[in-house]
């Protein structure tokens, strides 16, 4: 890959960016054998209706607010942390498909020249854990999960890390920052619901693998596509 024009930050979605695969659904299918607390008839069921609220056009930021409030109610920090590191670990081994290595190759170089590496994701931050250190990063802005003695209530403490709180989550990164100029920064999204935060930045990645109207966007700005 030719050397990447230097960014201060690289913002990256992760769910069909990073990683082929929608990880909060990966947590559900392990969470039967892992976690107690969802016992697999329960979990089928979940799957099928979370599922058939993705199907029927629901917008994901809600699809997401679900997930977390029936799937991830009473479920120790712990055990999720551990579900996590069985399902990243497993997939890297065992699934050739599991990274976009051309997403991954450009993060990799962006780094080299001196890029930060910062996960945007509606997924929740124990989750992609595994990931952040696979990435060498220590920086994601995930779905704000309220937590109490331990264990997930199943709350959100603000909005969705979805759409527009992806962009949300970025302004209040940069500003806690103050060196930040977002107008220099990069960002790699898959999604037509990424437009709100590919949009803050000054250069623009865009997997070829993503939603087909994203990439009627990136043409449309100039963005680049990468193969």
């Amino acid at each position: 890959m030719k050397k990447t024009v230097s960014m201060p930050v690289i913002f990256a979605d992760v769910d069909e960016t990073i990683i082929r695969c929608k990880s909060l659904f990966e947590f559900l299918a392990l969470s039967a054998a892992l976690e107690p607390a969802i016992p697999p008839e329960r979990r089928a069921l979940l799957s099928q209706s979370l599922s058939a609220l993705l199907a029927s056009g629901c917008p994901r930021a809600e699809v997401n607010r679900a997930f977390y409030e029936q799937v991830l109610t009473g479920v120790s920090v712990r055990s999720a942390e551990a579900i996590a590191r069985t399902w990243f670990s497993t997939a890297l081994a065992e699934r050739p498909g599991f990274l976009d290595q051309s997403v991954v190759s450009l993060l990799r170089v962006a780094q080299a020249n001196g890029s930060e590496l910062v996960l945007v994701t509606g997924s929740f931050s124990e989750l992609v854990a595994p990931l952040a250190a696979f990435l060498d990063t220590r920086h994601v802005l995930a779905a704000p999960l309220e937590i109490v003695d331990d264990r997930y209530t199943g709350r959100l403490l603000g909005p969705p890390t979805i759409g527009e709180g992806k962009a949300e989550a970025i302004r209040r990164y940069a500003a806690a920052r103050g060196d930040v100029a977002l107008a220099r920064c990069g960002a790699i999204g898959d999604d037509l619901s990424d437009l709100a935060f590919l949009k803050l930045v000054g250069k623009v990645f865009v997997p070829a693998t993503s939603d087909a109207r994203l990439v009627i966007e990136a043409k449309r700005h100039d963005w680049i596509v990468l193969s």
